[in-house]
């Protein structure tokens, strides 16, 4: 998880800025009739500095209750009193006194002493309160019309300081002429601006003018670089600070600070970071110089090799080092990756009694940054006792969650008491910090609800966001599976904000999205166009999670796929991997796989690039098989005891070179080694793990991979506890990532059998799945998260104990989501029986009553091995075929006797065929290239509508090959049986509608003269063919005396002669609906003509030349219209009528092609026979 930084640490209040010089620096200039009156000034201030210097601070107290009483409480003598105070400790008392005396007397006292006043007050606010802030405003605002510059600068410092009087400061350095300031009234001048935030740029703009011709001292260098860095302003001024700072001869404490100020602008001074020594830098400026570098390291690898020399050098002082300080450089010296083991360990000898909640957060930040090459664990603990829940402020609670969460410490749950009051004043970086280290913990219950409260915050301030904190935010609120009603605001956002992204983030974001199923089609179009324009810049990661969100939510972006197919291509020949690490070659696996699986769940992977992944994959199972092939030293396996051994244990049912197919009995678990993977529906014993069992059987000194975790213990795929069928193991790694491809590549079927609840219908179920992190019933929800594709075959509705409905289905996964069929099937009202998590306690205790547990059963796997497919198929368990045998039919349904006669024949009939037909010469033919296959109930997903549209001109069609049966299931299959009455009514009821549509056609024809007519004409047409008509379903006509056969389990040779009698009867009728289709089409273009002409005027036909009509212009006079030859008449002579007897038998039972409906908004329907009629009404021959 890529977590965003937190705050950098500050420099020490005192370090760099101005202000630091005395009030007295630099004397007015006077002109010469001031000069009396101020020298007496002088003299009588000279006087009270004297006494008041003369009074030992402790005794101011009692000199100023002297003087009260005395009426001797002279205001220059309180002014020069409140001064020497401000130089040291003081008691409050008497500085609240000296307050008392001035605030009545400021109108008296010349512009000087008003500004040493303020600037005594912004030195002494810590001590007495807001009584000096006022008084420091009202001295100032005395200023405001008298003073010179080093007064005015003076007074705008003291008001910086104590973060009040913007108002007066921007009155009162509007009216001042720059020119007449110097460097050091001008730096505190601007310093004053930044600590007030007052971005007036007219004002900005003449202080930096005047200070391109100023001569700057460091600490002056210092001040102007910090300030230009708060008020975010560029200006030519800049590159004159840098050459000034390169030429200074400063000592070490100016360096730090001017190091620490360019920091600030993002600027790395080099010759003045050559010149600094460790060795000679105190605590405070070898913290500041560790940020300086720590800030620039990104832009500059001699910032990072500097601060690498930097943390070496400084181990002989940490002990010497205050929290602040150390935690200050073990922050540096961790966000640039460079702290060391010897640096943490020195930090963690330190005592940390006089630490406070900030400098613990920070330390422990570092600590868990560095925890790749340090075990932070135990310090972190130390830091999680000391830490004081009350005195901790938003960033500490940021940062320290994050480190607990770095390195999965449950101490976090000690601090997460201050979680709710914290959490309406954090700011965005906190909140996206908070919400990552919370769901990377999975604190359960408390997490889910300070989750919540972050979300509602984090909708409060999303304007505040930065591109990676709301990528952050994102994916943490995906992952929890809470705050969806937050990604609109996150959208919004991004969209405003999407030229800043980098790839990470673009990646974050869709991927988020992606996953809560959020769809907002303007912003994947800019995170597709942003993603162009930095796609070499994506991680391996980054690239499948982009590629991923694209595809599970359907969004088609051509140019983005285009790019990134050549760029995966690119990825797969360019990769050798003889040089990578394991660790390395495991991640690239992984993007290898997920970018596959995404592109073939969007139909964009092609046949090269399957070869492509073919041969990378078989590199890498190759390597891994080398490497672990070297000598190693297992453990001894201990044969378990027969009394310890399971009544039902699992069976290996399949074995083949490299690969094994087991059954699992319920109640044992697949453990991918993988915590997040885990089911937690049971916590069953090491001896129920199925990983346990292949060991114990195979031997993993053999087989490595059978205890390798990071490959899931060499399973392929998973199977819930309750659950039991086939699962499918590899032995090494080649055949493992052989058995990946197949899985992603949808070459792999799983294919269940389960008992639901309620009469089912067939369907296709696309129901997404999100998993509740929070949930202990129902964790998998669907209708939101991650998109989740299962086919449903309903086999057979019974009546179960008590007079229950249930379905016996069929079910094959085209996705692995965790409970999918499960949460699918609650989701569409048919939950499986006896499932504990996805039904109501009443009807779960219910089921129990007569289904010992979950009925769902894997009963067939198939896949490829080399060339040939292999298939396993399993009966269901014992237990389950008890409850099936006491179940009654509610009509007739073979599938039972079938699962409980063990027969697995009719697992062909759920099969999907290739749609054949047969060419001009006889021979079998695809009818549509690509190797596309079709079965009943996959009209609306499958069939290429616009194709079928095109060739027969209908919106339906379904032959039926596999399943003759079907043609009961159809209007025109029904109607072949029924009687002549019944067919003229069909033929009435066609004819009238035909005739109500023509005359729609004529009215929405009239709209030229009437433009409101056409959209009621198009409105009533829709509502007229909305209506289903049934389907073009060509089926052999064997009648119904063939049906028990084909219901009582038909041996494969049935099945495959029924097969071929369908494909003739397709290859018959295809020529004879393509002649009727293009009949309709040339009647179709002579309708437009004859409207075309009915809108005409006579004045066009008389002044204007009539274009040639439709017939003319394709059918030339001398030819005539011809219709289109009708190849298979002389291959029916030549091929069908030989001396074939069973060609014979088809031709003469072969029955009229049912009438052809076409269906669309819009549209005309017509029959052959009225197709026919009106060509015959208009002359062209039929």
């Amino acid at each position: 998880m890529r977590l965003a930084l937190p705050h950098r640490p500050s420099a020490s209040a005192k370090a760099g800025l101005p202000g630091s010089h005395k009030g007295g620096v630099q004397q007015p200039q006077l002109s010469a009739r001031q000069v009396p009156a101020q020298l007496a000034l002088a003299v009588v201030a000279v006087r009270h500095v004297r006494v008041a210097r003369r009074c030992d601070p402790k005794g101011i107290l009692t000199e100023i209750q002297q003087r009260a009483r005395s009426g001797r409480l002279d205001p220059g003598w309180c002014r020069a009193c409140l001064w020497r105070l401000s130089k040291g400790r003081a008691d409050p008392r008497a500085i609240l006194a000296l307050v008392e005396v001035l605030e009545g007397s400021l109108s008296r006292l010349p512009p000087r002493d008003l500004s040493s006043i303020a600037l005594a007050a912004a030195r002494l606010d810590t001590q007495a309160g807001q009584g000096l802030r006022q008084l420091a405003e009202d001295s100032v605002q005395l200023l405001t019309s008298a003073g010179n510059p080093q007064d005015v600068a003076n007074a705008a410092w003291a008001l910086g300081r104590l973060s009040c009087g913007k108002p007066l400061v921007w009155a009162l350095l509007k009216r001042q002429a720059f020119g007449d300031f110097g460097p050091v009234d001008l730096a505190q001048s601007l310093w004053s601006c930044a600590a007030l935030r007052l971005s007036d740029q007219p004002l900005l703009s003449a202080l930096l003018g005047a200070l391109v011709c100023a001569e700057l001292q460091p600490l002056g260098l210092s001040s102007v670089a910090w300030s230009m860095a708060a008020l975010e302003v560029v200006h030519p001024l800049l590159d004159q600070l840098v050459v000034c700072a390169s030429d200074c001869d400063c000592g070490p404490r100016e360096a730090s600070n001017l190091l620490w100020a360019f920091a600030k602008l993002g600027v790395l001074v080099a010759p003045l970071a050559l010149q600094l020594r460790p060795t000679a830098l105190r605590g405070q400026e070898l913290a500041n110089v560790a940020w300086a570098f720590a800030q620039v390291a990104d832009a500059s690898s001699d910032a990072t090799a500097a601060l690498q020399q930097l943390t070496e050098e400084s181990l002989p002082q940490i002990k010497s080092l205050t929290p602040q300080e150390l935690s200050n450089l073990c922050w540096a010296a961790a966000s640039c990756s460079v702290a060391s083991g010897p640096l943490l360990e020195a930090a963690s000898s330190v005592d940390l009694k006089q630490s406070t909640t900030q400098d613990l957060a920070r330390l422990a930040w570092a600590f868990a940054r560095s925890s790749d090459c340090f075990d932070a664990a135990p310090f972190l603990r130390v830091c999680a006792a000391r830490v004081e829940p009350e005195a901790m402020q938003p960033k500490d609670f940021a940062d320290l969650m994050w480190a607990f969460a770095k390195v999965q410490l449950r101490e976090a749950a000690l601090c997460l008491g201050s979680g709710p009051r914290l959490a309406p004043f954090c700011g965005a970086s906190e909140l996206a910090n908070l919400a990552s280290a919370l769901v990377k913990l999975s604190l359960s219950e408390t997490e889910g609800a300070l989750l919540q409260q972050l979300c509602i915050e984090a909708t409060k301030k999303m304007h505040d966001f930065k591109p990676v904190e709301l990528a952050n935010f994102s994916y943490a609120m995906a992952r929890a599976s809470v705050g969806q009603e937050c990604f609109a605001h996150v959208a919004r956002e991004a969209k405003s904000k999407i030229n800043y992204f980098t790839a990470h983030d673009l990646a974050y974001v869709a991927w988020s999205f992606a996953t809560v199923g959020v769809v907002d089609q303007v912003l994947f179009d800019q995170i597709a166009q942003r993603s162009l324009s930095k796609l070499s810049d994506f991680t391996l990661q980054g690239l499948a999670d982009l590629v991923w969100s694209y595809s599970i939510l359907s969004i088609p972006h051509a140019d983005l796929f285009r790019a990134l197919r050549a760029h995966f291509s690119a990825q797969l020949d360019g990769w050798a991997g003889e040089t990578e690490s394991r660790a390395k070659l495991l991640a690239r696996a992984d993007f290898f796989r997920r970018v596959l699986w995404a592109l073939s769940f969007s139909r964009s992977l092609t046949a090269g690039m399957v070869k492509q992944a073919q041969r990378a994959f078989l590199r890498i199972g190759g390597a891994l098989d080398s490497w672990s092939s070297g000598t190693c030293v297992w453990p001894l396996t201990s044969k378990a005891s027969p009394e310890s051994l399971e009544p039902v244990e699992p069976g290996v049912v399949l074995e083949l070179p490299e690969v094994l197919v087991v059954q699992k009995p319920p109640g044992w678990r697949v453990d991918t080694g993988s915590l997040e993977d885990s089911d937690f529906e049971e916590a069953p014993s090491s001896q129920r793990l199925l990983s346990t069992f292949l060991q114990a059987r195979f031997l993993r000194r053999h087989h490595p991979i059978l205890a390798d975790p990071t490959h899931n213990c060499g399973f392929l795929h998973r199977l819930d506890v309750p659950g039991s069928g086939l699962i499918v193991s590899a032995t090494s790694y080649a055949t493992f990532w052989d058995l990946q491809l197949q899985l992603v590549t949808g070459h792999v079927a799983r294919e269940y059998i389960a008992l639901s609840h309620g009469w089912g219908d067939p369907q296709r179920m696309a129901a997404r799945i999100t998993w509740d992190r929070f949930g202990e019933s129902r964790p998998s929800q669907a209708g939101a998260g991650k998109a989740a594709v299962t086919s449903v075959k309903v086999l057979g509705q019974h009546v179960a104990p008590e007079a229950k409905a249930v379905s016996l289905m069929g079910f094959r996964i085209q996705t692995g989501r965790r409970h999918q069929i499960r949460a699918q099937s609650a989701h569409t009202g048919h939950p499986i029986v006896c499932d504990g998590k996805y039904t109501a306690a009443a009807s779960f205790f219910g089921d129990l009553q007569w289904c010992p547990r979950n009925f769902l059963h894997r009963c067939r796997l198939a896949f490829l091995r080399g060339d040939v497919e292999v298939e396993v198929w399993v009966n269901v368990p014992w237990d389950l075929s008890s409850v099936l045998e006491a179940l009654q039919d509610r009509g007739h349904s073979a599938a039972r006797e079938q699962l409980l006669q063990g027969s697995s024949s009719s697992w062909a009939e759920w099969q999907s065929r290739e749609l054949l037909i047969k060419d001009r010469h006889g021979n079998i033919a695809p009818y549509v290239s690509g190797g596309l296959k079709w079965q009943d109930g996959s009209m609306q997903s499958d069939l290429p509508m616009a194709r079928l549209a095109e060739l027969f001109n209908v919106n339906y069609f379904i032959v039926s090959q596999v399943n003759p049966q079907a043609m009961l299931l159809t209007g025109g299959g029904v109607g072949s049986q029924k009687g002549p009455i019944y067919r003229l009514a069909q033929f009435l009821r066609r004819e009238i509608k035909q005739y109500l549509l023509s005359m729609l056609e004529f009215w929405r024809g009239a709209g030229a003269r009437h433009p409101w007519l056409r959209p009621v004409g198009n409105t009533i047409i829709g509502l007229v063919v909305q209506e289903y008509e049934g389907d073009v379903t060509i089926y052999n006509g064997r009648g119904l005396l063939e049906m028990p056969t084909l219901l009582q389990n038909p041996s494969e040779e049935t099945l495959r002669k029924y097969t071929i009698a369908s494909e003739w009867e397709t290859w018959w009728h295809i020529p004879e609906i393509q002649n009727a289709c293009a009949i309709e089409f040339v009647m179709d273009e002579i309708c437009k003509e004859l409207l075309a002409d009915l809108r005409a005027s006579e004045a066009d036909k008389s002044g204007l030349a009539r274009t040639p009509s439709l017939i003319s212009r394709v059918v030339p006079p001398e030819t005539g219209l011809k219709r289109l030859p009708s190849f298979h008449q002389e291959a029916l002579r030549k091929e069908l009528l030989g001396p074939t007897k069973g060609h014979e038998t088809l031709r003469a039972g072969r029955q009229k092609a049912q009438g052809l409906h076409r269906r669309g908004s819009g549209g005309r329907l017509s029959s052959m026979r009225s197709m026919a009629d009106m060509a015959l009404m208009t002359g062209i021959p039929n």
